[in-house]
Order: structure tokens, then C-alpha cells, then sequence
């Protein structure tokens, strides 16, 4: 809270789930489910998780803001499963 106060940027954490590979008229794509708090702002929370290693080229970007999770597709063997911390403007 300390941070947010002084900075104006609040930090979430966003757990990523990964699935596997798959093709579709011969692009391979993963998609991801994310899970993090609830009632965020989704054009902050994308560009936040855009920053994590792998997840710059993300597609389908979807959020549910009233349940916290949501989805994106993105391409094959960049980003990885686990928890991350963002960092929303």
C-alpha cells in the first residue's frame, strides 16, 4: 500500500497457467489463463502482464473483472506457468 501511495502504481500478483501447444492452419499458439484480484483495469492489467517475459505478443486478450481471471493466446514456448508480479500504471 506504501508503494501505491508514494508511486501511484499498485502491484498485484497474476498466476499464469499455461496449456499446451496447439496449431491451427499452421501456427502454433499456447493459450494462457491468468488469475489475479478482482475489479482491476483491464488496459492497465494487459499492459502490466505484457512485461512478463514471453507474453509481449499476446492475442484474445480477456478479463473478467467481476472473478479476476481471464485469458490470452499467445505464441509457442514463450511464457511460462507460475505466479508473477505486476506492476499496474
Amino acid at each position: 500500500m506504501l508503494h501505491e501511495a508514494i508511486t501511484g502504481k499498485k502491484h498485484v500478483k497474476v498466476t499464469l497457467n499455461v496449456t499446451d501447444c496447439e496449431s491451427s492452419n499452421g501456427i502454433e499458439y499456447e493459450r494462457v489463463d491468468f488469475y489475479t484480484c478482482n475489479n482491476l483495469d483491464a488496459a492497465a492489467l494487459e499492459d502490466a502482464i505484457s512485461n512478463i517475459s514471453g507474453c509481449r505478443e499476446m492475442y484474445h486478450f480477456l478479463y473478467d473483472s467481476g472473478f479476476g481471471k481471464g485469458c490470452f493466446i499467445t505464441i509457442c514456448g514463450c511464457p511460462e506457468s507460475g505466479e508473477y508480479d505486476v506492476e499496474l500504471a
